[in-house]
């Protein structure tokens, strides 16, 4: 593959879609620990000022550079997903784009541990993600212990469990279900890939990927790059990954469709 095809420039707009931050909005995480490994969720503010100030860092230039081969890659085969027939295909399409990104070292397994639930997500589902459920008229927390997907079963669902007045745990989807969450994953990919997908697609495409937690580590850091990659070809600005991943995560999907959309929107201005 010619990783040469398309010189990116690093703009403030291409920047804003590739970290978590970059307004201070969700500042309050800092510190906040990955589920399955010993990396930070939220870093702070990382505006275009952080960039130039940083750009010169070994780790900005590596992040950079993961993300600049990801577009790159998806600018010579995103057009191939049109033809994909089976789902392994997809997959390994999404293994090469995830092996591209990666940075640091790192495993490029797939994810294994549906019985080793997370409650590192509390503090923001009872900080944002609970008002924002309210908000939208999502049945979540009372009525709803996580998004409901179209063929899907309900055993490979995620969901949330409640364990007390303050902590939830979170489990991911059981590996079993992969080949329904990507064969889905796919059908919406290849729906806006074709033209016929507006941002709910796209929303969707998101949620259900993100939900399958199918890589150890590097998941939305994949599927934002190619969420962001989407919306630059619709004329759009890319949205900052801040806390799309949390909200989908429990949200159902013409809810969390609209969350996206409030994202997307509150910055193509």
């Amino acid at each position: 593959m010619n990783m040469n095809s398309k010189k990116y420039y690093i703009s403030p707009d291409i920047w804003r879609g590739m970290v978590r931050d970059y307004e201070g909005r969700w500042e309050k995480y800092v510190g906040i620990k990955s589920s399955h490994s010993d990396s930070t969720y939220f870093f702070g503010k990382q505006d275009w000022k952080f960039y130039f100030d940083h750009k010169q860092d070994q780790e900005v230039v590596s992040f950079v550079n993961s993300n600049t081969k990801g577009r790159e890659f998806l600018d010579e085969n995103l057009e191939k997903v049109k033809d994909f027939k089976f789902y392994l295909e997809y997959l390994e399409w999404l293994k090469e784009l995830h092996c591209i990104m990666k940075r640091n070292g790192g495993t490029e397994d797939l994810h294994w541990t549906y019985y080793d639930p997370t409650s590192k997500h509390t503090i923001v589902v009872f900080g944002d993600v609970i008002p924002i459920a309210k908000r939208l008229g999502d049945p979540y927390p009372y009525d709803s212990k996580g998004p409901n997907f179209n063929n899907i079963p309900e055993a490979g669902l995620p969901c949330d469990v409640y364990v007390s007045s303050n902590k939830v745990r979170h489990y991911y989807p059981h590996p079993i279900y992969y080949p329904d969450y990507l064969r889905e994953s796919l059908k919406s990919l290849k729906k806006i890939i074709v033209g016929k997908g507006g941002l709910s697609v796209i929303a969707y495409f998101y949620q259900l990927s993100i939900n399958s937690h199918l890589f150890e580590l590097g998941n939305n850091s994949l599927f934002m790059c190619i969420v962001n990659y989407l919306l630059n070809k619709k004329g759009c600005k890319g949205v900052e990954h801040g806390i799309l991943d949390f909200v989908s995560f429990r949200l159902n999907p013409n809810k969390f469709a609209k969350y996206f959309e409030e994202e997307v929107g509150r910055i193509q201005k």
